[in-house]
């Protein structure tokens, strides 16, 4: 277009001799070249260049959804200079809910800071609930790694550098069907709106804590409350729910504290591996797998051990197993690790030692015998007395003492043995009930 000064459509027929010009739906992303000049070299003035955004709202009653981008300076005759107080405002690459930005590092072992600057950006059409001011606005996107709270806030600097923002957190990534040169008209439902002064301590900041689920996707909204062209650092942190529930684990079978004093090995099957594999466990209901851990304080030549499944019957009744038997000679700790705090089993797997001192030799025949005949009671139970496994404490077990003692069969020699506690695990404790 080319205008003079006769009327141009702008709405304003007595232009005098001033120019104006207006050019209507202009598409987004093209280039245009403005020539602005005088009638001679003489000629001085100032020039401003408006672009005005799409002011339809679909009929919702919204209020104005006009932004203006201002580019201006001085001509001079045939010099055009441009005015730093007037100058170019780029607009963001997510300017408009179709184009937000995928927010894609933040998870719960990384906390993340994104930057933003809304100067340039336009405002959509959907006004927010919180009694704000809202003015450009930019987009960002994010799915949830995990389920949790999501924590957004632009309260991170001093009151002075809190930039004067306004937050919205919808449910959802749909910017909807009716779309209006990418002015918004539909959007999930409202979980923050954060607008000056909320929290009160954060001036003129936002601040949204809401529930997020993992795989579902939300759209944040950060505008400018004041039309200054806010810009600043928003912090953003993922809380996962913690999937280990507190409550106190009981160690029903075994015991925590059981040392084991049976064969390791089925001499009549080949030495198949022998003794605690499996724990039946009471907690608070629906903890997962990573939830517990075990270490052994040697694998006695065996290779790592570890959990190979735990499952939950009844609520909070566990059967946990392990890949194969705990490490004769070794201390083993089970731990149940929920966020902060750790409750820890400690097992002990020593063939011979029927009194559960942590020590095998001729004083366990005796203490077994005693045992037998009514003297004493077993340390562990069938842990401390049913020596030879075969289901019935009696004096064939006083038999499997001497056997392991001597290392008769495929055992290895147990007498003078020590429980290997290590530093791995920390020192294994005997204690008997």
């Amino acid at each position: 277009g080319c205008n003079d000064d006769a009327p141009d459509g702008c709405g304003d027929p007595t232009q005098a001799l001033n120019s104006k010009l207006c050019l209507p739906n202009l598409p987004r992303g093209d280039t245009f070249y403005l020539l602005v000049s005088g009638k001679s070299e003489a000629t001085r003035g100032k020039y401003s260049v408006t672009v005005r955004s799409a002011s339809s709202c679909s009929g919702e009653d919204i209020g104005s959804c006009v932004s203006d981008v201002c580019v201006g300076g001085a001509f001079n005759g045939d010099a055009c200079t441009i005015d730093a107080e007037c100058a170019v405002a780029v607009i963001p690459a997510n300017d408009a809910c179709p184009f937000a930005e995928d927010i894609v590092d933040l998870n719960g072992d990384n906390a993340m800071t994104q930057r933003f600057n809304v100067g340039g950006a336009s405002e959509d059409c959907r006004a927010p609930s919180c009694l704000g001011n809202l003015k450009n606005d930019v987009w960002y996107r994010y799915e949830a790694t995990e389920t949790g709270r999501l924590l957004a806030s632009t309260c991170g600097g001093t009151n002075a550098a809190t930039p004067d923002t306004e937050l919205i957190i919808y449910d959802g990534c749909d910017c909807g069907s009716g779309l209006i040169e990418e002015r918004i008209v539909e959007l999930g439902e409202e979980l923050c709106c954060s607008a000056t002064g909320d929290p009160f301590d954060c001036l003129g900041g936002s601040d949204c804590d809401i529930s997020v689920v993992a795989g579902n996707c939300y759209l944040l909204r950060l505008g400018d409350n004041s039309g200054s062209g806010a810009q600043g650092d928003m912090e953003l942190t993922l809380i996962p729910d913690s999937s280990c529930p507190a409550g106190t684990v009981t160690w029903n079978d075994p015991l925590s504290g059981t040392v084991d004093a049976r064969y390791p090995q089925d001499c009549a099957n080949g030495g198949a591996a022998l003794g605690i594999d499996t724990f039946s466990v009471t907690g608070a209901p629906g903890a997962t797998a990573d939830c517990w851990s075990l270490c052994e304080a040697s694998d006695g030549g065996l290779g790592p051990n570890g959990i190979a499944s735990v499952v939950e019957g009844a609520a909070g009744e566990y059967t946990i197993t392990l890949n194969r038997p705990i490490t004769p000679g070794s201390c083993t700790t089970l731990t149940y690790d929920e966020t902060g705090v750790a409750q820890t089993a400690k097992f002990s797997f020593l063939p011979a030692d029927v009194s559960g001192d942590g020590t095998a030799g001729p004083a366990d025949i005796l203490d077994l015998i005693d045992i037998l005949n009514g003297n004493a009671l077993a340390a562990w139970g069938a842990y401390s007395t049913d020596v030879d496994t075969s289901g019935v404490t009696g004096a064939p077990d006083i038999l499997a003492v001497i056997d392991l003692l001597n290392g008769a069969g495929c055992f290895t020699p147990w007498n003078g043995v020590s429980i290997e506690t290590g530093d791995t695990c920390g020192v294994c404790p005997i204690a008997t009930p």
